[in-house]
């Protein structure tokens, strides 16, 4: 019926007993969102016990490379941010913020449910600005080369004991069946 999903852990990854069930976590969308998430727990302790594992389904054929606009980073982006990155990866992130030459010392306006919200944001000297793109490099970069399975997609997914079953369609009349713990989707990150 389902087979259960090939997950990536860490190569030094020797602390998990044979009986002990590893977590499985379908991700779905390798997006912001998505991409940030496998970062975050690719640090965390229990992935570096080999007490969970992750698998990173993407419906677009590849990495996009023209992802529009750039981004404002928020006080609190920028601090989550910070606080997860590598060192290195940090500095490529201060690097890419340095290119834009934006310094936010302005007014947010936004809309909630038709109501009108006037947030004063001051940061001086802060340049929270960057490239979509390169953000997503550095992210990629945290997460491994070739862990994204591109021209993925869910099709359907269903509560079963003992997990989630999720059927994938691909390119070409792929098809596959995973059985998981937990899926996790991007497109309802916020």
């Amino acid at each position: 019926m389902s087979n259960n999903i090939n997950v990536h852990q860490d190569a030094n990854d020797n602390s998990t007993s044979s009986t002990e069930k590893k977590f499985e976590l379908l991700v779905v969308g390798a997006g912001i969102a998505g991409l940030s998430f496998v970062y975050g727990l690719r640090r965390s302790e229990l992935y570096r016990e080999g007490k969970v594992g992750y698998k990173i389904v993407e419906r677009r054929d590849g990495p996009g490379t023209d992802l529009g606009y750039p981004i404002h980073l928020s006080s609190a982006a920028r601090k989550s941010l910070e606080s997860m990155f590598s060192p290195p990866d940090l500095e490529k992130l201060h690097h890419a913020r340095s290119k834009i030459p934006v310094y936010h010392d302005g007014i947010t306006v936004s809309s909630y449910r038709g109501k009108k919200a006037w947030r004063t944001v001051r940061e001086p000297g802060t340049r929270p600005m960057i490239e979509r793109e390169e953000l997503m490099e550095i992210l990629r970069g945290g997460v491994g080369v070739g862990e994204v399975e591109y021209g993925l997609e869910v099709v359907s997914h269903s509560q079963k004991e003992g997990g989630v079953e999720v059927k994938l369609k691909g390119r070409e009349g792929r098809r596959e069946e995973v059985k998981v713990d937990l899926v996790v989707d991007e497109s309802y990150i916020e």
